[in-house]
């Protein structure tokens, strides 16, 4: 008796009947490899919003508050939730 594996499944074109956990482990390892592309081929101060994320650590550091979200730039990004923020400034 052969055993029928999702992955014969999805070759063989019966995509309907894969098994969710393979449809999850497949999109979650091709979504973590896009992102350690993106993270090793883009270099510092380049990632289009990496600026603005370290103004509002740096602003945290120096004023002790976070600061008033704005829609100017770089504080457009302060409306994100504190806790990264808060635990990177003492760094």
């Amino acid at each position: 008796m052969e055993t029928d594996l999702g992955l014969r499944r999805f070759l063989t074109g019966d995509r309907m009947m894969m098994r969710p956990r393979l449809v999850l482990l497949i999109i979650l390892t091709l979504s973590a490899l896009i992102r350690l592309v993106f993270v090793f081929e883009t270099p510092a101060w380049h990632a289009p919003d990496e600026y603005a994320h370290f103004w509002v650590v740096e602003q945290i550091a120096h004023e002790g508050a976070m600061p008033l979200s704005t829609p100017t730039w770089p504080a457009f990004e302060s409306f994100q939730p504190p806790l990264y923020y808060l635990l990177a400034s003492p760094l």
